[in-house]
């Protein structure tokens, strides 16, 4: 509605609120306005009289204030009609859902789907190709500690290899050609005092590989984690499956290549 009130003071009424560009506006439906009642009184036939609640929102800690607030309006003669159909339309808006709130949560809506959108999208193109580069940084630096480990245990065990080819290397063309078999230490040509407890000789891969294993009577290196003793093993097998050629129900775990087709493992009877 749109009246000229009083001394031609302009007015606008709507089911928000009512505004007077020359003096003020008054919300009558939002979050914080609630309209409660619109009347002409029998007192005043020629006012219009909206009663309306303000909540206030003091804190998260405090109830928020309510206050009852009215809003006077003139009613320009000759225009009567117009205020009690007026009156009849806002007492049937009464209750109702404003269309600025509903507005507004759909604008709270589309911007937290916004910031969803926008948090998955960044965590998409962003974090994860950074967690990825992170994890790669830390599975290549674990790789580094892990052949510095390896390496170091290599140089460990490399000067008892010396004293162990001299043994093995001039009888492997001899034992290559045998069925697969063991020897004692002794019969295999080694001293007391070489640490090594049997040899085993075999083939593997279907007989295509052929393997020596100097079974030691403990493991060097110290290394109870894997179980079983040490044992210096020879294999024609240079694939990375090189463990895998071993005497049938053994098995060989933390094998450390020392060059020449020789490596150093814990070896376990199954």
């Amino acid at each position: 509605m749109h009246w000229q009130d009083g001394e031609n003071d302009e007015v606008f009424i709507s089911p928000l609120g009512v505004y007077y560009p020359n003096r003020e506006k008054y919300t009558l439906k939002d979050f914080s306005h609630k309209l409660q009642d619109v009347e002409i009184p029998a007192d005043f036939p020629s006012e219009l009289h909206l009663h309306y609640l303000y909540l206030r929102k003091w804190s998260a800690t405090f109830a928020a204030s309510r206050y009852d607030k009215e809003i006077v309006v003139e009613i320009p003669q000759g225009r009567e009609d117009e205020a009690r159909a007026l009156v009849k339309r806002f007492q049937s808006e009464i209750g109702k859902a404003s269309p600025l709130i509903t507005d507004q949560l759909r604008f709270v809506w589309q911007v937290m789907f916004g910031i969803m959108a926008f948090v998955f999208l960044w965590a998409y193109f962003v974090i994860s190709p950074l967690a990825d580069r992170y994890k790669d940084e830390i599975n290549a630096k674990k790789d580094l500690e892990r052949a510095a480990l390896q390496e170091k245990q290599a140089a460990e065990v490399r000067p008892q290899l010396s004293s162990i080819r001299a043994v093995i290397d001039p009888q492997i063309s001899r034992l290559s050609n045998l069925p697969d078999g063991e020897m004692t230490a002794k019969d295999a040509g080694f001293e007391e005092s070489s640490g090594v407890a049997r040899v085993l000789y075999g083939h593997c891969s279907e007989g295509k590989d052929f393997y020596v294993f100097a079974v030691l009577r403990k493991d060097i290196l110290g290394r109870s984690y894997f179980g079983g003793p040490g044992s210096f093993d020879y294999t024609t097998r240079t694939d990375r499956l090189f463990e895998n050629c071993h005497p049938e129900h053994a098995s060989v775990a933390g094998g450390l290549q020392l060059g020449d087709g020789w490596y150093y493992g814990n070896f376990s009877s199954q």
